[in-house]
């Protein structure tokens, strides 16, 4: 049985998708790399995952372990408090204080 030798035809891929050759973003054939679209900072209001509304309360530096920080959330509506961390998930926690915990 002889194998194809004729190669499979490649299209290029499309440059809107592209990783960016530039550390942490950059442009990479004249454009940009997207951007969160949501702001993490302490008072604004996310969605991670099907949990809409949550209030970011803080943010807890874990220096020195790899892991990236932990944020402390609350969701008006229910009144409840969770702990996310990116890539690791999202736990509801009893109090805020359980949140900071690192």
């Amino acid at each position: 049985m002889a194998m194809n030798t004729v190669p499979a035809p490649s299209r290029p891929a499309n440059p809107m998708y592209r990783v960016g050759r530039a550390g942490c973003g950059g442009l990479y054939n004249g454009y940009a790399t997207p951007r969160a679209k949501q702001r993490w900072e302490v008072g604004q209001v996310v969605n991670v995952g099907f949990v809409k509304g949550l209030v970011v309360k803080a943010r807890v530096a874990t220096p020195g372990d790899g892991r990236p920080d932990i944020w402390a959330l609350w969701q008006p509506s229910t009144n409840r408090f969770y702990q996310f961390q990116p890539h690791l998930g999202l736990s509801r926690v009893d109090s805020l204080a359980d949140a900071l915990e690192a």
